[in-house]
């Protein structure tokens, strides 16, 4: 199994005895949203976001998986995309600083690819 770090960050994940790091690769996949305004509630715009389709994702491999940005991550429903869990209970701070994450996510569909 291969995991690729699509960010430009370096992706920590700590829990208990596990301390995984994953450095950039080098190559960046990006997505844009797009804001329309849909209409307004007591004279407040609402909005929808239409995320445009990721670029720079590799093709799907078997044994491959891909850290991507939340932006990323929301703009597709690839069961080989990973993103790191930044909610309540998976974030390892130090001093008030974010250093890991205990949890990658991904969508429904890892569930018949990933280990068990």
């Amino acid at each position: 199994m291969r995991i690729i770090n699509l960010t430009d960050h370096i992706v920590t994940i700590e829990d208990g005895d596990i301390r995984k790091v994953y450095f950039p690769s080098g190559s960046i996949a990006r997505s844009r949203m797009k804001r329309v305004v849909i209409g307004k509630v007591d004279g407040v715009k609402v909005c929808q976001i239409i995320w445009e389709p990721a670029k720079g994702l590799p093709a799907m491999s078997n044994g491959t998986y891909y850290i991507v940005s939340q932006i990323v991550f929301d703009s597709s429903d690839r069961e080989d995309l990973l993103a790191p869990d930044t909610t309540r209970g998976s974030v390892v701070k130090h001093e008030d600083n974010t250093v890991a994450v205990k949890f990658f996510k991904s969508h429904a569909g890892f569930a018949k690819r990933g280990e068990k």
